[in-house]
């Protein structure tokens, strides 16, 4: 289905029948007046697998980035964009959750990772990269911290979380998830480097070395509070150096 050529055809449509003041409505708006026109299941969106945990998982120490359920956000999946969709990232399994409402029936859906280009939820921002072999970065969904159009820099960083099974009093596996130390990825002109320490930002930045190892120096105790706060500071500090 080529969305975009179907929603000018409904929106011409409903303008000429006088039902719809456009020059009043959010582009967000009219998008989703579109799909439920057409029917969400008749998207792409609706192209994915059921979702289904075969596990017992701790309600509180869960594998998703929102662990008290589905949050309103928009998605960038297959070519198309979608507004107000509830979803959820699943950290773990690194697969995204959407919950589609068909006939007052609703249905959860992992998407298809392949297919997804970038979402946001809430304040928070996505992107999936495919990743680089050769230096040890994954293929996977990575938040954008910040970025820079001019320089073409994007700091990313790749959530992980570790896996622990408990046995309850009724001799029931429950799964639990905690934190583990994130992965950094920077982006700068289209390629793609690991960032684990200072020997790394001096290899993409060599005309920076001094900077980089003064910032380090004076931010040492911040980088073990707060790695994401330092490393999105650095990258800042660099930009405007650049």
């Amino acid at each position: 289905m080529i969305k975009n050529h179907q929603f000018l055809f409904l929106l011409l449509a409903f303008y000429l029948s006088g039902n719809l003041k456009a020059q009043n409505e959010s582009k967000g708006d009219l998008y989703n007046q579109f799909d439920a026109v057409i029917g969400v299941e008749n998207t792409s969106l609706y192209n994915g697998i059921a979702y289904n945990e075969f596990h017992e998982i701790d309600s509180d120490q869960n594998k998703f980035l929102f662990s008290n359920g589905m949050r309103s956000g928009e998605i960038v999946y297959d070519g198309e964009t979608y507004y107000n969709i509830l979803m959820n990232y699943n950290i773990y399994d690194d697969v995204v959750l959407v919950k589609l409402n068909t006939n007052l029936v609703n249905h959860t859906f992992q998407l298809i990772s392949e297919k997804i280009e970038r979402f946001k939820i809430t304040n928070s921002k996505f992107v999936r990269i495919e990743g680089n072999s050769e230096e040890n970065i994954d293929s996977g969904i990575y938040e954008v911290l910040i970025t820079d159009r001019n320089t073409e820099i994007t700091l990313l960083k790749k959530h992980k979380l570790k896996e622990k099974v408990n046995l309850d009093k009724g001799k029931v596996s429950v799964y639990t998830y905690k934190k583990k130390d994130s992965e950094f990825i920077l982006k700068k002109s289209g390629e793609l480097y690991l960032l684990k320490d200072r020997k790394d930002f001096r290899e993409i930045f060599p005309k920076r070395k001094n900077h980089i190892s003064r910032f380090y120096r004076d931010y040492r105790s911040l980088r073990r509070s707060d790695s994401d706060k330092f490393m999105t500071n650095l990258i800042g500090f660099l930009i405007t150096k650049n």
